[in-house]
């Protein structure tokens, strides 16, 4: 008999840890209680702010997208209109007037005929060409006017093309400094001074004729004060040999831009449709610990 009570007495003892222990493992309670578990799944819907995030981003890059074909257009009707002939001083004058002067002037032809100021030109880069890294090559013009101006003919700046990083050197070759004495007639594509493009491009070093971005003023002060900040993008250049170094540039609008604007659309609403997935599986399963 005591050692029946004794057994009882024991049976007793475990039943009570047995269902403790199942009731502390039952699914949702491990080891926490129900507010903690149910102030976790509670944070679950944070993740459906995400979604809405990208597709926002996604939106906007749509608007981007139709603003910068809207420039494009329009620089594509500028090209098609007739041939400016740079004659005067007074020529010179309106497309280095201010913004809002110059911006008929903007992405027109022009024709003028100078000489290139001697001088080792301003590569500035690395600018890639069909997959190659190279340099475009600015150099400073000086125009013939009709009348002479009296203080000379102000200097412009010629982007006259791109060279191969392998053939910079040429740029300081006799070959190259003889082309710069000739009289040279230029074809051109008038472009404003751009802005820095992003805060991750270095500083431009004039002092050592180091340039990573087209500082339109900055370069004008380079040549020695007397230049405006007018760019032209040389489209012939009578000066250059038929089988040049240096690659004039083609007039083609579209590759004047940087216009990725739909493939960012594409990625910012691929990843909001994820996102969308991903929240509405963790909103519906039950909560884990």
């Amino acid at each position: 008999m005591l050692m029946l009570g004794s057994r009882v007495s024991r049976g007793w003892q475990v039943l009570p840890r047995t269902c403790t222990r199942a009731f502390s493992t039952s699914p949702g309670n491990v080891g926490n209680p129900p507010s903690i578990t149910h102030g976790r799944y509670r944070y679950r819907y944070v993740f459906a702010i995400l979604p809405a995030i990208a597709f926002g981003l996604g939106t906007w890059q749509l608007q981007r997208a139709k603003w910068k074909q809207n420039i494009i257009q329009e620089a594509k009707q500028q090209v098609e209109k007739d041939i400016i002939q740079l004659n005067s001083a007074d020529d010179v004058a309106l497309l280095s007037g201010s913004s809002n002067e110059n911006d008929q002037y903007k992405f027109r032809r022009v024709r003028l005929s100078g000489r290139y100021l001697g001088g080792r030109p301003m590569p500035v880069g690395p600018r890639v060409l069909n997959g190659k890294g190279g340099f475009y090559v600015f150099s400073p013009f000086v125009p013939e006017l009709t009348p002479p101006p009296p203080g000379g003919a102000p200097v412009l700046l010629i982007n006259r093309g791109w060279i191969d990083k392998d053939h910079v050197g040429y740029l300081d070759s006799p070959q190259y400094a003889a082309q710069q004495k000739d009289r040279t007639e230029i074809v051109g594509l008038v472009r404003t001074p751009q802005e820095r493009p992003n805060t991750f491009t270095p500083d431009n070093q004039p002092e050592k004729n180091v340039w990573y971005w087209i500082d339109g003023p900055a370069m004008a002060k380079h040549t020695g004060g007397r230049a405006v900040p007018v760019l032209l993008n040389a489209i012939t250049d009578s000066s250059l040999p038929p089988k040049s170094k240096i690659v004039p540039l083609e007039v083609d609008i579209e590759k004047q831009f940087f216009n990725n604007h739909m493939t960012y659309v594409a990625t910012w609403y691929s990843l909001s449709a994820l996102l969308t997935g991903f929240t509405w599986y963790l909103v519906r399963s039950p909560p884990r610990l």
